[in-house]
């Protein structure tokens, strides 16, 4: 599709409603536990943890305002503790439980019903309306899926240089440095980026069922993982299996599963299912992603015709609710 940009108001790119947080899932999260989650958390469907789970432990800059732990649906929890680090909070969509001991260290605030034999609380309990809740996941979907598709349209700036299973990215004389990778599946593979100090790095990549296996993630310029963003536009299904993401993951169609190793970054995903995979916070995001370009009314008829084959695409997509 190829517009005229003559005539355009701007506004700025940003994660929205996920800035900050170290998880955030537009569904369900489950995990076998025995990990940690060391920044906020964000579930949008039920938190479900059948081992024992420590969150909120090392935040760092993943913390949004005062909340560590947000569920939209139910809580189950198997033991473990949510940090009071920065007062994290706890805010539950549905009913609390825990099948061993739990701690939250600060305030824990739930619409449903709270199952106290295995929970403890550090500061205060209170049941609240369903309209207190601190996030509408719908409008986060809704805005998540727009910026991740406007990434997907951004034009290239980088070069990648395939050797192998080694992919060395390379970009030069730019502050939003774009890439595509056209594959999706990377096994024992070695991506390798360099570009420019304070650049933000917007690495597209393309398929439907998307997979890193036993490879490295590596940065040689002065960019870094907390300016880098991988963004999957296209993907309904997405997993890394014993290796380190050093990097934000923005997969808004996708369900996760994290197989060992880590995520070092944000984890965006339609949801997560078991998560064995550690997620640290050391690289939150915060790189610079610009501003996206709303046309005036001249070009709305070339837009509706031009959208068309995408909209329907969309549709195809929608028809069934995320997980």
């Amino acid at each position: 599709m190829v517009l005229s940009t003559s005539a355009v108001h701007a506004g700025s790119l940003t994660l929205g409603a996920a800035s900050g947080y170290n998880v955030f899932t537009l569904g369900a999260y489950s995990t076998p536990g025995g990990t940690d989650i060391q920044g906020s958390v964000a579930v949008g469907g039920s938190f479900t943890a059948t081992g024992s789970l420590s969150i909120n432990e090392a935040p760092g800059s993943a913390t949004p305002g005062t909340v560590g732990l947000v569920a939209g649906g139910n809580l189950s929890l198997a033991g473990g503790q949510l940090d009071n680090t920065n007062a994290g909070n706890a805010w539950v969509g549905g009913n609390v439980s825990s099948s061993s001991y739990f701690n939250f260290e600060h305030n824990l605030n739930y619409v449903g019903t709270l199952n106290s034999s295995n929970t403890v609380v550090g500061g205060t309990t209170n049941h609240i309306s369903s309209g207190t809740m601190p996030i509408d996941f719908p409008s986060a979907a809704t805005s998540l899926d727009q910026l991740s598709n406007t990434l997907a349209g951004e034009a290239t700036n980088g070069i990648v240089v395939v050797n192998g299973s080694t992919y060395t990215l390379t970009a030069t004389g730019c502050t939003l440095c774009v890439f595509d990778l056209s594959s999706g599946s990377f096994t024992n593979s070695a991506i390798n980026i360099n570009a420019p100090s304070s650049a933000t790095v917007v690495i597209n990549v393309s398929g439907t069922s998307d997979s890193f296996t036993n490879g490295s993630i590596n940065y040689t310029g002065g960019a870094t993982a907390n300016d880098t963003l991988f963004n999957f536009g296209s993907a309904t299904a997405l997993s890394t299996t014993g290796m380190t993401i050093y990097g934000s993951v923005l997969a808004p169609w996708a369900t996760f599963t994290g197989t060992n190793g880590s995520i070092d970054g944000e984890l965006i995903a339609a949801s997560v299912t078991g998560e064995t995979a550690e997620l640290e916070s050391g690289d939150i995001f915060n790189g610079n992603l610009g501003n996206s370009a709303t046309p005036e009314p001249s070009t709305w008829a070339l837009m509706a015709i031009a959208l068309v084959p995408w909209v329907l695409f969309r549709a195809r997509r929608t028809a069934s609710s995320r997980p």
